[in-house]
C-alpha cells in the first residue's frame, strides 16, 4: 500500500517549514504585520481505490431523518482498549452488550454509551470543554446556552467581559459546567486578510458554483435562509472567501435572505480559529451566521442543507469514512454537495462511495479544478479534483458532458 504525504495549511502569514513541520512568525505587538498564522498538519493519504467490497454494511449511516436514539446516560472511563476492540458493558437488568471502540478514543477518556436508532450501540467521547463568542450584552445579563451534552445552561455575564470575546467553559468532575477562561480575539479587517488569489483552488470551486448559477435553485428555509454544511472543516481557513461568496449570492439571488453555515470537526482543537472566523463574519457579513461544533459524522447526522462543501475527505482511509460520506449525502439529498480531493485515487474512491449512498436520481459530475488550467499543480495539489452530487431539480439548465445520474 502506497501513501502520499500532504501538508495542509491555512493561508496568509510569514512562515518557514522546519524539520518538525511549520514554524510561523507571529507579528510583534502593535506592528502592522500579518494577522494570520499558518499552521500545518501532515496527513498520510493511502494511495489506493476503495469500493463497495470495503464497506462494512452492518454499520449504521446517520441521517437527518433518523429518530432519536435511546440515550442510556452510561458514562464511564475508557479502559485499555484499541480502536476496533469490542467492549462488554453491563446494562440494566443484568444484561450485557458488546460495543466497538471507535477511532479517536484512548484509554482514560470519558465516554458515553448510547443506543442507535437501529438498536446497535455506540461510544462517543464526551466533550470536556466548549466555547462561545460573547454577543452584544452587558454585565449582569443572563445568556441561555446549549452545552455539548444537550443540557441548557444559564450564564451570567460578569464585569470586565466585552462582546466579541471568546468564553471557555469546562466540565467538572461532578459533570457540571464551570467558567474556565476568556480569550481576547484579534480584530481582523478586510485589509488584513489574504488576497483572493491566495485561496486559489477554493476560489476555483466557488467560481464554478457562481458561473453556472448553482445557488439559484437550491432549497431554502422558510425564511429564505440557505443552510450550508461544511463537514470536516478543520480550522475553516476559507471562511473569508466563503463569506464573501455567500454575501454576493444573497445580492444576486433575492430569494436568499442569508445563510447559516455549520462547520463541524471531530475534535475541539480549533475553537480559537472558529471564534476568529465567527467574529469576522459577524462584523463584515452579518447576513452570514457561522456555527461550529464538534461532531463525529460517522455517528451523528448533519442537518438538511441546500449546499454542502466538503474539502479533502480522507476517503482512502476507508473504515468510518464510508459512513461519513453516506451521512453527508443524506443531509444534502435535496440540494447540492461539493467535494474537493487531492488525488485521482481519492476522487475515484469518493465516486465509488457516492454510488453506494446517493439518491437514486442524483446527478453526479467530476472534473479537474479549473484553477489548475492556468496554475501549476504542486506535489500535493489542494482540491485538484471536484465532485458534485446534486438533486436533479436544483441542477442548472444545462450540464456539461460527463455528468451522470
Amino acid at each position: 500500500l502506497a501513501w502520499s504525504s500532504v501538508w495542509v495549511a491555512a493561508a496568509g502569514c510569514m512562515a518557514d517549514k522546519g524539520e518538525s513541520g511549520l514554524v510561523a512568525a507571529l507579528p510583534e505587538a502593535g506592528s502592522s504585520g500579518p494577522s494570520h498564522v499558518v499552521r500545518q498538519r501532515k496527513i498520510e493519504i493511502p494511495d489506493c481505490v476503495l469500493g463497495a467490497e470495503d464497506l462494512d454494511a452492518q454499520r449504521h449511516v446517520p441521517g437527518p431523518d433518523d429518530p432519536p436514539g435511546t440515550q442510556m446516560g452510561m458514562e464511564f472511563t475508557m479502559p485499555e482498549a484499541a480502536p476496533g476492540d469490542l467492549l462488554v458493558v453491563p446494562v440494566k437488568d443484568g444484561d450485557k452488550v458488546k460495543v466497538e471502540v471507535p477511532e479517536g478514543i484512548s484509554a482514560g477518556d470519558i465516554v458515553c454509551m448510547s443506543q442507535r436508532p437501529d438498536g446497535s450501540w455506540r461510544i462517543i467521547k464526551q466533550m470536556l470543554r466548549f466555547s462561545f463568542l460573547l454577543p452584544e450584552c452587558s454585565p449582569g445579563d443572563q445568556l441561555q446556552l446549549m452545552a455539548p451534552d444537550g443540557r441548557s445552561l444559564g450564564f451570567t455575564v460578569p464585569e470586565g467581559m466585552e462582546p466579541g470575546q471568546l468564553v471557555m467553559l469546562k466540565r467538572t468532575p461532578e459533570r457540571s459546567w464551570a467558567f474556565d477562561q476568556v480569550c481576547v480575539l484579534p480584530d481582523i479587517d478586510e485589509a488584513a486578510l489574504p488576497p483572493r488569489s491566495s485561496s486559489g483552488p477554493y476560489m476555483g470551486i466557488l467560481d464554478v458554483l457562481e458561473s453556472r448559477r448553482w445557488l439559484e435553485k437550491l432549497p431554502l428555509e422558510e425564511d429564505g435562509t440557505l443552510q450550508v454544511n461544511v463537514p470536516f472543516c478543520g480550522r475553516l481557513p476559507e471562511y473569508a472567501a466563503l463569506g464573501r461568496f455567500l454575501a454576493k449570492s444573497c445580492e444576486s439571488f433575492p430569494a436568499i435572505s442569508g445563510a447559516n453555515v455549520l462547520g463541524t470537526e471531530v475534535s475541539d482543537e480549533y475553537l480559537f480559529d472558529w471564534a476568529i472566523a465567527e467574529k469576522w463574519l459577524t462584523k463584515n457579513h452579518p447576513c452570514i451566521r457561522l456555527q461550529t461544533c464538534v461532531r463525529d459524522l460517522a455517528e451523528e447526522p448533519l442537518p438538511k442543507a441546500g449546499l454542502t462543501l466538503g474539502v479533502h475527505p480522507e476517503v482512502t482511509k476507508g473504515g468510518c469514512w464510508f459512513q461519513i460520506v453516506g451521512s453527508v449525502l443524506k443531509s444534502s439529498a435535496a440540494g447540492l454537495c461539493v467535494f474537493g480531493t487531492f488525488y485521482e485515487a481519492e476522487m475515484q474512491t469518493l465516486l465509488n462511495m457516492i454510488e453506494i449512498f446517493k439518491s437514486k436520481d442524483a446527478v453526479v459530475e467530476s472534473f479537474e479544478n479549473p484553477f489548475y488550467k492556468t496554475n501549476p499543480a504542486a506535489a500535493a495539489p489542494a482540491m485538484r479534483y471536484i465532485v458534485l452530487v446534486a438533486a436533479p431539480e436544483v441542477c442548472p439548465e444545462s450540464l456539461p458532458p460527463g455528468a451522470s445520474s
